[in-house]
């Protein structure tokens, strides 16, 4: 009876030929001893009927993980001789492949595993194997699934680790904003990788592109220009939003030198300079009692104080704020957006203040891509309308760090690429 659970133990089916001969223990080591009946068996060479047997040859495989012992099979396996051609050939088998040192059900455990976003090296010592019979599995049995540019796309760089610096600091990532997949990544953001990228994609394909959001890296803008012909250019509001806060925040920086260190202007400026970056919308009016001021105050009624302390501040808070009042509805076309960029534009030089004037030309180089951004929406899952925005892609490079750093890096970036992709995409295209 026990043979019995031995072999469901060891996940062989009872209708197997298979003879359990010996069971036993060494520390964290079991051991069973394995051999198969005798059948008649065709000879390779000549074709005819055989049972009879030549000798007996040892094979010792890996076979995983049982109740916290490490499973190693020994199995005694039998070679047959021809009684026609005298040929010697070993019995057939469904539990190892030859040359193989693990059995194939563990080698679909491991596979299984990889499926997982856990290490290589976590998946080798849960499995008794090492990493490079993990990644080796990883290598032959993996494979992603080619996507195909979708009609909006995100481009966002990450950095890399300094063992792939050969292809550059920066690789580059190409995701579906609204599918929530990645696309592909190429090993370096510069502008000649990512043609040589772009030219081996049909122009039809290409085509079909009509929305592309970047940041404010000239080369993409120069290469989408190119290759995406029917296609809109959309600034992630993030990043001309940051120009606008460290402006904002320069200025502050100027206005809270003018006081002396331990002066009440200059504690006040230093210590909620949080608060005046802060979204207008997200401020709360609600009141509490303040240490620093020591009464009741609002956020709101802390920052019509803060901005109190200069007139440059007030100036270039309540720009600030214009802008993000007038931004925080979708225009109702392109050339509305544009106008108001105009507008705004003659308001940031009619300010005076030198951090505004260099935020003017940030504004003019960008104006279209902005434009865009202000007047350009979709609609989500729950039928919300949104902007467009790289929100999505910096999660996945996120994603890819986070992979990275668990990992200790790849040395190779096309098993990199190949481990990213499938984790999350949780497409896998496994190869027998």
């Amino acid at each position: 009876m026990y043979k019995y659970f031995i072999k469901k133990l060891l996940g062989f089916k009872d209708n197997e030929s298979i003879l359990i001969n010996k069971l036993s223990y060494e520390g964290a080591n079991m051991f069973v001893n394995i051999s198969l009946e005798v059948k008649e068996h065709n000879c390779p060479s000549c074709n005819s009927k055989t049972s009879n047997v030549h000798d007996y040859r040892t094979r010792k495989f890996k076979h995983g993980v049982v109740n916290n012992y490490f499973l190693h099979v020994i199995y005694n396996r039998r070679r047959y001789v021809c009684k026609y051609c005298n040929t010697r050939f070993p019995e057939n088998n469904f539990f190892i492949d030859k040359y193989s040192k693990i059995s194939n059900q563990l080698n679909n455990m491991l596979i299984h595993s990889m499926k997982d976003s856990v290490t290589f090296k976590q998946v080798a010592k849960n499995n008794n194997v090492s990493s490079s019979t993990v990644i080796r599995r990883f290598d032959k049995h993996f494979s992603i699934n080619q996507y195909k540019l979708s009609s909006v796309i995100s481009i966002d760089e990450f950095k890399k680790s300094n063992s792939n610096s050969k292809f550059g600091k920066y690789a580059l990532a190409i995701a579906d904003p609204i599918n929530k997949s990645i696309i592909d990544i190429i090993p370096n953001r510069r502008k000649d990788p990512f043609i040589s990228y772009l030219d081996s994609i049909p122009f039809s394909e290409l085509n079909t592109v009509n929305t592309v959001i970047i940041d404010m890296w000239p080369p993409y803008r120069d290469v989408s220009k190119k290759y995406f012909p029917n296609a809109k250019l959309v600034i992630d509001r993030f990043h001309f939003v940051r120009n606008f806060v460290w402006a904002l925040n320069d200025i502050r920086i100027r206005t809270m030198n003018s006081y002396k260190p331990n002066s009440s202007g200059y504690k006040v400026l230093k210590k909620f300079h949080k608060l005046l970056i802060k979204n207008h919308f997200n401020l709360s009016y609600m009141f509490s009692y303040n240490k620093h001021f020591k009464k009741f105050m609002s956020e709101y009624t802390i920052v019509r104080d803060i901005i109190s302390y200069g007139d440059d501040l007030t100036n270039a808070y309540n720009l600030y704020s214009y802008f993000q009042v007038s931004t925080n509805t979708p225009f109702d076309s392109f050339d509305d957006a544009m106008s108001f960029i105009d507008d705004f534009i003659n308001k940031l030089y009619a300010s005076k203040l030198p951090e505004f004037i260099s935020l003017a030309g940030m504004f003019i180089n960008w104006k279209v891509e902005i434009a865009n951004s202000l007047c350009l929406t979709y609609l989500d899952s729950n039928n919300n309308i949104k902007f467009y925005s790289n929100g999505f892609i910096e999660g996945v490079n996120n994603f890819i760090k986070t992979t990275r750093r668990m990992s200790y890096n790849f040395r190779s970036f096309n098993r990199f690429k190949k481990r990213i992709i499938s984790l999350f995409n949780n497409d896998f295209c496994i190869i027998a």
